[in-house]
């Protein structure tokens, strides 16, 4: 398995650390299709899909709130963080030369842009080389 780990800041992302750890796949949904949501993708140097993993998009938009009014159940506020930390655990495939993230769906409060950009389709939101000796 890999473990890959991004960092992001200001709106881009980055792979700083891939480490191959010896454990199983986490059980997951995996389709052979892109679906709605966020996912990541290997592909070989080819650039054809190896393996695609649905996941929860790494990046918050919103944060829970709570109330004072007792009768006030929790709620959701948009809140997108700034920069922070994501990692993912994917299959060591033999001839994975690239991960890429990949958007389907705006976020909640997502930029205009944002909007707009996924009427047409999946986005790919990073596209990363994977080193062959990984830590």
């Amino acid at each position: 398995m890999r473990r890959l780990t991004f960092a992001y800041r200001d709106g881009s992302i980055e792979l700083v650390s891939e480490q191959r750890v010896d454990m199983r796949m986490p059980a997951r949904t995996t389709h052979p299709e892109p679906r709605a949501g966020f996912w990541y993708e290997l592909r070989d140097p080819r650039a054809e899909v190896l393996f695609r993993l649905d996941a929860e998009d790494p990046i918050p938009t919103d944060v829970e709130v709570f109330s004072d009014d007792p009768d006030q159940s929790v709620a959701r506020a948009p809140h997108a963080p700034e920069e922070g930390v994501f990692t993912v655990i994917l299959p060591d495939v033999e001839d994975a030369a690239e991960v890429r993230l990949m958007r389907a769906a705006a976020r909640p409060g997502a930029p205009a842009a944002e909007v707009e950009a996924l009427a047409e389709g999946p986005v790919e939101v990073g596209r990363f080389r994977l080193t062959k000796e990984a830590r």
